[in-house]
């Protein structure tokens, strides 16, 4: 009897990814079927009202969509202060448009209201805040089918703030018209309004998954490169592109994040409980720590702290990328010969550090979490994968883009501006990465 109990206690507290998920969820099942990620800054207002027209596409198959909003953003003053409130609240109404067709990336139809609290038509998100869920959308969408979310958003006052969710791309059917509610709009606003400018949308859309759809729930985390930022828009990169197109993604990455700044207590805690429920993550901190002034043992100690946050909320261990290069270019990176390394810095230097330390598995105290030189080994040390670490291994993103392991250079079309991936970068990482250790099959 008293080994059964403890056998039983043991397999409680030795819970799976899936399990964890099960808990956190309870009986909702709630997965992130789409999602748009965290808010780059604030667009200031010149009307006040407005609507902004996202779209959006299902990752996995299911139903009752349930959307949230923020009302901060993602761009603090320095790396000590990221989460930063627009200082005034916001009303929204809210509706959701679907393609005509899982083939057909246009809006069409009649406009399906969005309610809250059980059945307000609108919701006030106070400064600085996130909505609540907003009730279920009673909506069975295939995996793949595009749908777009209409977001009427009024401020008291012209010049109050509205979060920058996302870029506008009319290739998209994409766009905003101000001074007016349009959420009742059948087949959508149109594209191609107020082009080259920020929308405001859901950062992310939570159902039911169908029992056909994958179980993993990743969490993604880290700068403008985990976000997405390409030559084609600010939300691509691997989440348009297999096999995270068709996962459970909850992206809480952030335009020029410093693994310092997501290291602080306040620079996470507002977006960090969107991550509960996921089953793996993974991050590329350092980027920006390396660009910026930094004390080189402290971008260090900052990512290992980063590494920490992440695996305790979710409950295991996940994978830190390592770095890519940052270059100039004389014929906008067509080639590598005409690519010369930037050093201001000392980036490459350090990243060349940075990435050896990765490689060797990222070594630390197991105790202190104080860090052990690449390839040291004294008295407590653990590497990822190692019970205790934080990482359970490293992503090889650096060999992907590369021109070869430390040349400091990109490979041909790999880049646009030499620091962001292009669609063929992302498109080799995609295909380059072991998908299966975030329990992707």
């Amino acid at each position: 009897m008293v080994t059964s109990l403890i056998d039983t206690l043991v397999s409680r507290i030795k819970r799976t990814p899936v399990d964890l998920r099960r808990t956190v969820e309870g009986n909702l099942g709630l997965a992130a079927v789409a999602s748009s990620g965290q808010s780059r800054g604030a667009y200031t207002t010149t009307n006040v009202t407005g609507t902004d027209q996202k779209r959006f596409i299902m990752r996995v198959p299911g139903r009752s969509l349930r959307l949230q909003f923020n009302n901060y953003l993602m761009n603090g003053a320095s790396p000590a202060t990221q989460e930063v409130d627009t200082g005034n609240p916001i009303t929204l109404k809210v509706s959701i448009v679907l393609a005509t067709s899982i083939s057909n990336a246009s809006p069409s139809g009649p406009t399906i209201p969005v309610t809250w609290n059980g059945g307000s038509a609108t919701t006030v998100i106070a400064n600085g805040g996130k909505t609540p869920l907003s009730d279920p959308v009673e909506l069975d969408i295939p995996q793949g089918h595009y749908f777009y979310v209409l977001t009427n958003w009024t401020v008291a006052t012209v010049g109050d703030k509205i979060p920058q969710t996302s870029y506008i791309n009319a290739g998209r059917n994409e766009g905003r018209v101000i001074g007016t509610d349009a959420t009742g709009t059948a087949g959508g606003i149109g594209s191609g309004n107020y082009a080259n400018a920020y929308i405001y949308a859901p950062t992310q859309i939570y159902g039911a998954p169908y029992s056909t759809a994958r179980t993993a729930r990743v969490a993604a985390t880290g700068d403008s490169i985990m976000r997405g930022f390409s030559q084609t828009g600010d939300d691509d990169g691997l989440n348009i592109l297999d096999p995270m197109q068709k996962t459970s993604v909850v992206n809480v990455g952030s335009f020029g994040e410093y693994a310092a700044q997501f290291a602080l207590p306040t620079g996470h805690r507002r977006r960090i409980p969107d991550v509960d429920g996921c089953t793996a993550w993974h991050c590329n901190y350092g980027i920006n720590d390396l660009k910026g002034s930094h004390v080189y043992a402290n971008v260090q100690a900052a990512m290992v702290t980063c590494w920490r946050v992440l695996a305790e909320r979710i409950g295991v261990p996940g994978y830190q990328w390592t770095i890519g290069p940052q270059t100039t270019s004389t014929d906008t990176w067509a080639t590598v010969a005409n690519q010369a390394i930037v050093t201001t810095n000392n980036f490459h230097t350090d990243r060349l550090a940075l990435n050896a330390w990765l490689r060797d598995g990222a070594p630390i105290n197991r105790t202190t979490f104080a860090i052990v030189a690449t390839g040291g080994s004294p008295t407590g040390t653990i590497r990822a994968g190692q019970a205790g670490h934080p990482l359970a291994g490293i992503f090889e993103v650096a060999d992907i883009v590369e021109s070869a392991r430390d040349s400091g250079l990109f490979k041909a079309g790999y880049t646009f501006d030499g620091i962001h991936y292009g669609t063929a970068a992302y498109a080799a990482v995609a295909a380059g990465l072991d998908w299966t250790r975030l329990g992707i099959s």
